[in-house]
């Protein structure tokens, strides 16, 4: 029988495993059922095939052509290495079966929600880490239900905001340069998710020097030696990721080609992060966007404001925790206002300050208080999305042939894919567009196999094919569903089109 010392060393991590364990194997569920199934991810896959099998970090399915290509390091990619390439491994060990990008998703978000865990055990090992966990899951499961794909399909907003996350609790960890330099690479590692973590680097490069300024026991030369000494360390440890990658891309691409691709980058971010669409009064922009927040996270606003509020109140006594939810709250403030006054609104672009605002939240569990209050507080955590408690199945919904098997939608897409691997000849099956075949083109045995409907030569090599996920084929182009009507059906499934034109 184990001894009492070793209870009092395990007890404490029994329900954070617990938690961590339930959360994981529920997502692990939606991955073997599921599969691939947002077209972003599937892109993300395809890159992740491509690298697996020796094609190079190259896309062979794009947004924005008309022709696809094999295209090196796709300017267009909203993710980075730090998504592809665990994908890629384990598409390498496994293949490139329809479950294997979202397995590596969940073992690298699997992996950071430990490494936190272990770094928030500094400040409570009792009682309160159980609680902490229990409130980071319990509410990244309940405002997420309309979303949950962040946590199982090949997506970058869950990894880029929990290494956000990890890096604030590695600079508070010790201080050393060590730590600061991990938590410069961390931070490296999410602006590699998603570029979108760099707002959160700037914040927190801000907030540490508000931090030293501050400092009235020290005198203004020692305070600003040590705002360099940390703000060095921090930022090499921000280079060395980066420059790694981008040696990397200058020694594939040339000179030419690498300035073409970081220009073509640039001008996808602006398009992509900021609203170019009709002017709005910041009265009407701030109605819009909360009322999207409402409708996708089923949070109004102004609770987030209380709920960020109420745990600042609570762990005011504590100077260790108190800086952290400085930084995180200041995060949170910043992303907030380039969501709801400059970006385009997509409710996927808030998962990044909303994980921060999950991560606050559960701060107060971490502070010294008597047991009663962090009961009273968790309650009120529980209580605060009860308006999402409707929706709470309904990420279960997609299951619809039992837990772990593959959905009717995945069985379609693996009999589509071998009816077009018996069916196609030299010439490339047509799409609509890069979404309504970016799944087909990650599940094939083959590469580059699709183009658009647009591509005119392929359209005058007849016979060919026509094949597309419904799900995003836009009824409104009549041009291809006129294309589609003059051709002859091979697939009755309702899910995937399948048709041969003569």
């Amino acid at each position: 029988m184990p001894d009492k010392a070793f209870w009092r060393v395990i007890s404490p991590w029994i329900l954070p495993v617990l938690a961590l364990v339930v959360f994981s194997v529920y997502a692990l569920t939606l991955v073997f059922s599921v599969g691939v199934g947002c077209a972003d991810d599937a892109y993300h896959a395809v890159i992740a095939k491509n690298l697996a099998l020796g094609r190079g970090y190259t896309s062979t399915i794009q947004d924005g052509r008309t022709d696809f290509l094999a295209l090196q390091f796709d300017p267009r990619v909203g993710v980075g290495p730090v998504i592809i390439f665990p994908a890629s491994l384990i598409i390498r060990i496994f293949g490139n079966t329809y479950w294997a990008p979202g397995l590596a998703h969940v073992l690298l978000w699997s992996s950071l929600c430990i490494g936190i865990g272990l770094l928030t055990r500094k400040y409570q090992s009792g009682a309160g880490l159980s609680l902490a966990a229990l409130s980071f899951f319990y509410l990244g499961f309940a405002l997420m239900t309309f979303h949950f794909e962040q946590w199982y399909a090949l997506l970058g907003e869950i990894p880029a905001a929990l290494l956000i996350i990890l890096a604030v609790l590695l600079f508070f960890h010790h201080n050393s340069g060590l730590y600061q330099c991990l938590a410069g690479i961390a931070l490296s590692l999410a602006a590699q998710a998603k570029l979108l973590s760099l707002l959160a680097f700037a914040v927190f490069i801000l907030c540490l020097a508000i931090f030293q300024m501050s400092d009235r026991s020290k005198k203004v030369p020692a305070r600003l030696k040590e705002l360099i000494h940390r703000t060095v360390y921090l930022s090499i440890g921000f280079i060395i990721p980066v420059l790694t990658f981008e040696i990397w891309k200058l020694f594939e691409l040339g000179p030419s080609g690498y300035m073409n691709n970081v220009g073509s980058y640039v001008s996808f971010v602006k398009n992509k992060g900021i609203d170019h669409g009709q002017a709005l009064s910041l009265l009407a922009l701030y109605k819009a966007r909360a009322a999207i927040i409402y409708d996708r996270f089923g949070i109004a606003l102004q609770s987030v404001g209380f709920m960020l509020a109420l745990a600042g109140l609570l762990i005011s006594r504590d100077k260790k925790l108190w800086r952290i939810y400085i930084v995180f709250v200041s995060m949170i403030i910043f992303y907030l206002f380039w969501w709801i006054f400059i970006s385009v609104g997509w409710a996927r672009y808030f998962i990044i300050p909303l994980i921060l605002i999950i991560g606050a939240a559960s701060l107060p569990f971490l502070a010294s208080y008597h047991r009663k209050w962090l009961w009273l507080y968790f309650i009120l955590i529980v209580i605060w999305p009860a308006g999402t408690w409707d929706r709470l199945a309904y990420p279960s919904s997609f299951i619809d042939s039992g837990y772990f098997n593959p959905t009717k939608r995945t069985e379609s897409l693996l009999k589509t894919s071998n009816m077009l691997a018996r069916a196609h000849s030299k010439n490339r099956i047509i799409t609509q567009w890069w979404a309504t075949a970016a799944d087909l083109e990650y599940i094939s045995d083959s590469h580059l196999i699709f183009t658009t409907y647009r591509d005119e030569p392929y359209k005058q090599a007849t016979p060919y094919l026509i094949a597309a996920d419904t799900r995003f084929v836009d009824p409104n182009d009549k041009e291809f569903i006129e294309l589609v009507n003059s051709c002859r059906g091979l697939s009755n499934a309702d899910i995937y089109l399948v048709y041969k034109c003569e």
